[in-house]
């Protein structure tokens, strides 16, 4: 499940022309490989109950950029749940390129 970032992210931001001053997200983000290593990942993180980012496959962070970019996003700037190394490395060789 891939959260629609309209909903409590940046859902004003369509409401504004452009150029008008946009609401800054700076969302957390914890990635894994497949559903089974986030889910292993979830709970050594002690965040198996959710967590305010999005905890996601790279195929789901690639669904959530595009969205922020349907909706006008230019830039999507985010924190590594507690700088997770693999979160940082799957978005740089699996998300980035979808957007290049």
């Amino acid at each position: 499940f891939v959260p629609d970032p309209r909903s409590e992210r940046v859902g004003i931001a369509d409401q504004h022309a452009i150029g008008a001053p946009r609401r800054l997200v700076f969302p957390a983000l914890l990635l894994a490989r497949d559903e089974a290593a986030l889910k292993t990942k979830q709970e050594r993180y002690g965040i198996a109950g959710g967590f305010r980012g999005y905890a996601l496959t790279a195929p789901q962070a690639i669904d959530l950029v595009s969205q922020y970019q349907g909706i006008g996003s230019q830039i999507f700037i985010f924190s590594a749940y507690r700088n997770d190394r693999e979160t940082l490395d799957l978005f740089a060789d699996e998300v980035m390129p979808q957007f290049a």
